[in-house]
């Protein structure tokens, strides 16, 4: 395509003038998508895109998780076409038990981890099993009664997980473990301090652009090292990393459930769900903090008092706006958005605790946890919030100025197969709706440049 530039950019300059001549186009305003009589049975904990092919022509599909069943055939684990739900094998069955998350491998196949006896009765599947077509198991599986609740693939293809554990397929691991294709191996070694020993779980795991992993939840240390909740490890070692900050006054930091990338361009690598509290008193408020790659700070407050309950789960969406979901009820109905430099209700909310969040490639956001109502209409354990498309934002080389023309220059450059001056590019598909590169990109990327709507 790069022999199309020329003509291209010509285009678009007559474009730009008469796009900054009116930027009155129609707002849409996104809203929520409840799904009716067509949720699940009981709680949904994860969401993510599947491509089942990896490499392959397969468009992803939504996967979900949870205690839920659906049919013989949709226990714990479904993927969502936009209709109708489909199982994966015979699900994750063999008896009580939780589907917390999923990771998809590089080739496509599938490890759903959890709590579960088995998944269809495959032995050593307990807590954590890999489709392939068929079920399998990674090593000897778990000692009974440890649970997996967060998931990453890094970059060289291992395997990550972190739990409440401290034996992962006969490795000795507390909390945190790797797999490499064929052994497991323990990674970090949290703790809490000396003895009287306390609980340690790891809460979520997150794969950031440069292939770093930050790793979050309930410890203290990793081996001898104060960490106060979070690690950063570079697929070899640990790196230094600020430890998060108790408030000055009373509020302790407690534990972090939650982490989010952030949109590129915005100052900050990822945002996390923190909770706190003050001993002895078993109130728990949190905040949700951001961090820049060398220090913390609040997104709103900068400690313990944003929300009056806990945050289970945070999201960016692709304009910058920050989502918490959680069990508060103030500043919002167990969920809230932050935009325009305060956090704002969506809706009516859900009707009870928010437990995942995740935004898709077109930019609608998916929530799931134990609520049957979101906006006050029957969405049996999650929903979706949407309806509009959503674009991302208009530092599209990442060089901290926008709108800028050099943001336009660099976006048709990638788009017609040339280079990024900044070396720190969006991708094209600027308008999110899965086709590109396409002219609907160019006009979207106009629209929002000169204030308008995303197109």
């Amino acid at each position: 395509m790069r022999c199309k530039s020329r003509d291209v950019r010509r285009a678009v300059s007559f474009a730009v003038i008469a796009f900054f001549g009116n930027a009155a186009c129609a707002q849409c305003t996104p809203g929520w998508i409840p799904m009716g009589q067509t949720g699940f049975s009981s709680f949904v904990m994860d969401a993510m895109e599947w491509d089942r092919d990896g490499p392959g022509p397969q468009e992803p599909v939504l996967c979900l998780a949870g205690l839920f069943a659906a049919s013989p055939a949709i226990h714990g684990i479904a993927t969502w076409n936009g209709s109708t739900y489909s199982g994966i094998g015979t699900g994750i069955s063999g008896g009580p038990g939780t589907c917390y998350t999923a990771a998809a491998m590089p080739n496509g196949d599938l490890v759903p981890a959890g709590s579960f006896p088995n998944a269809n009765g495959t032995p050593n599947t307990n807590g954590i099993a890999r489709w392939s077509g068929s079920w399998s198991a990674l090593g000897v599986g778990m000692v009974s009664g440890s649970e997996v609740f967060c998931s990453a693939v890094l970059p060289d293809g291992r395997l990550v997980v972190g739990g409440n554990f401290n034996n992962m397929g006969g490795s000795m691991s507390q909390s945190l473990a790797v797999w490499n294709g064929s052994v497991w191996s323990p990674l970090g070694g949290l703790n809490n301090g000396p003895p009287p020993v306390e609980r340690v779980d790891v809460y979520d795991l997150l794969v950031l652009p440069n292939g770093d992993l930050v790793i979050a939840g309930y410890f203290l240390y990793s081996g001898t090292t104060f960490v106060n909740h979070t690690l950063r490890y570079n697929g070899s070692a640990f790196v230094p990393m600020a430890p998060l900050l108790d408030d000055p006054g009373d509020w302790e930091v407690k534990g972090v459930n939650d982490l989010c990338l952030m949109p590129q361009g915005s100052g900050y690598e990822f945002a996390a769900a923190v909770s706190y509290q003050v001993q002895p008193n078993p109130f728990v408020t949190a905040s949700v903090m951001a961090y820049n790659g060398s220090s913390w700070s609040g997104i709103g407050t900068p400690f313990g008092a944003q929300f009056n309950s806990a945050v289970n789960a945070v999201a960016a969406l692709p304009n910058g706006d920050v989502i918490a979901g959680g069990s508060f009820t103030t500043p919002a109905t167990k969920i809230a958005r932050w935009s325009g430099g305060a956090w704002h209700p969506m809706g009516a909310g859900v009707d009870s605790s928010v437990q995942a969040l995740h935004v898709r490639p077109n930019g609608e956001l998916v929530v799931g946890g134990s609520f049957t109502h979101a906006d006050g209409q029957l969405s049996r354990y999650w929903a979706r919030w949407g309806g509009c498309p959503v674009c991302d934002g208009t530092d599209f080389n990442g060089d901290g100025l926008f709108p800028d023309t050099a943001d336009i220059d660099d976006f048709l450059s990638v788009f017609s197969g040339g280079a990024c001056s900044t070396g720190g590019c969006g991708d094209v598909d600027f308008n999110n709706d899965g086709l590109y590169p396409d002219t609907a990109d160019i006009d979207a990327l106009l629209s929002v440049f000169s204030g308008g709507a995303c197109l």
